[in-house]
């Protein structure tokens, strides 16, 4: 989706004939009231690409094991609260700070475990390019973020 036409930016003509942003319509509902069509939506499709499948595999004289949907679901839960918390943090903290936070703040937690705990990067050379990489992803982050304010 373009810039243009996403709902931050695209701006609609009201009754006395201005333009405004189309999400100032939304300024008496939480923030949170997206969370649950979100989850409902991919629920309700990942359940039917499992029932065709799941069709498709009987019809093809196929085992379908059962016991692989206990884990996805549950990782599907977490990842419903970790949705609900990622959009009030946007909407508290602004989509600039808010959305780069979310979308690295999993990123460098996921690499200090890689390094620290994991010990996946071991070697000098590794160690060097990640400490630079890491360098750069705090410069954006905080550039971004002085940007904003």
């Amino acid at each position: 989706m373009s810039p243009a036409m996403s709902p931050a930016f695209r701006k609609e003509r009201n009754h006395g004939g201005e333009h405004r942003p189309i999400c100032a319509r939304h300024k008496g509902q939480a923030a949170t009231d997206v969370v649950f069509p979100q989850c409902l939506g991919i629920y309700i499709c990942s359940s039917a690409i499992y029932l065709l499948y799941a069709a498709v595999a009987k019809l093809s004289g196929w085992r379908v094991p059962h016991a692989p949907i206990r884990p996805a679901y549950l990782s599907g839960c977490i990842w419903a609260v970790g949705f609900t918390f990622m959009i009030t943090g946007i909407s508290s903290l602004g989509f600039s700070i808010g959305y780069t936070l979310d979308a690295v703040g999993p990123i460098v937690i996921a690499s200090l475990l890689s390094v620290f705990v994991f010990k996946e990067i071991s070697e000098r050379n590794q160690l060097i390019l990640y400490s630079v990489a890491f360098g750069l992803q705090l410069i954006g982050v905080l550039c971004m973020s002085s940007a904003s304010s």
